[in-house]
C-alpha cells in the first residue's frame, strides 16, 4: 500500500474574493434607493440603462448607517489576513438595474479593495475575469477547477456583500428580469500601519 507523499502548496498569486452572508434590512435599504432615484439624476459611469447615484449622495446620509456599519465588520473580517493596515471609505455609490441593464467589464482605479452589498437581486450575475494576462494568452483553456475558470461567476442573494481586489475586472450581466436589482457599491483605500 502506497504512502501519500508529503506536499507544500503555494496557491501563487491568489485573488481573494469573499461573499458575506449578512442581515441588512433589505426592505428598508431598498425603499430609500428607489425615493433617492426618483429625486437624483443618474450619472453614467459603467453602467448601461439603470440609475447610478453620484458619489457622494449615500455616504453621509443616516439612512445608510447600517449598510456601512456591516460593510465596516465584514471588511475587518476580509483584512484579517493582512498585515496590520487601516482603510477608509473612499467613495460609495448605489445602483438600481432593470431587466437587461447592466455594467460593463471595469475596475476601480484610486481604490485597493472594492465591496458590494446586494440590496434586491431577482436574477443576474456578476462576473470576475482572469487577471493573469498569460493565462488568458493560452490557445486553449482548460476549466478543470475555478482556479483555471477565464471568468468566474457569481450569482449573489439579497444581503450578500462581495468584498474584492478593486483592480479585478467585473462586469454586471442583465437579470432579464422586470423587477428591480439594487446594490450599493463602495471602494475603499488601504494604508500600512
Amino acid at each position: 500500500m502506497s504512502k501519500d507523499f508529503e506536499v507544500e502548496e503555494l496557491g501563487l498569486f491568489p485573488t481573494r474574493v469573499s461573499i458575506f452572508k449578512t442581515n441588512v434590512d433589505t426592505d428598508s435599504v431598498y425603499k430609500t434607493l428607489t425615493l433617492l432615484e426618483e429625486t437624483v439624476e443618474s450619472v453614467n459611469v459603467s453602467n448601461v440603462g439603470g440609475w447610478q447615484s453620484p458619489y457622494g449622495l449615500i455616504e453621509e446620509d443616516e439612512r445608510f448607517k447600517e449598510v456601512f456599519d456591516v460593510q465596516d465588520k465584514c471588511l475587518r473580517q476580509y483584512l484579517r489576513t493582512y498585515n496590520k493596515v487601516n482603510y477608509y471609505l473612499r467613495n460609495s455609490w448605489a445602483n438600481i438595474n432593470k431587466g437587461t441593464s447592466f455594467n460593463r467589464a471595469h475596475v476601480h482605479p484610486g481604490s485597493q479593495l472594492s465591496g458590494c452589498l446586494y440590496i434586491k437581486v431577482p436574477g443576474g450575475t456578476i462576473e470576475f475575469h482572469d487577471p493573469r494576462i498569460r493565462a488568458s494568452m493560452e490557445n486553449q483553456r482548460y476549466d478543470t477547477c475555478p482556479e483555471n475558470y477565464e471568468i468566474y461567476t457569481v450569482k449573489p442573494e439579497e444581503g450578500d456583500f462581495i468584498v474584492f481586489p478593486s483592480w479585478l475586472v467585473h462586469r454586471v450581466n442583465p437579470s432579464n428580469c422586470t423587477e428591480d436589482r439594487a446594490s450599493v457599491a463602495s471602494n475603499y483605500t488601504i494604508t500600512l500601519v
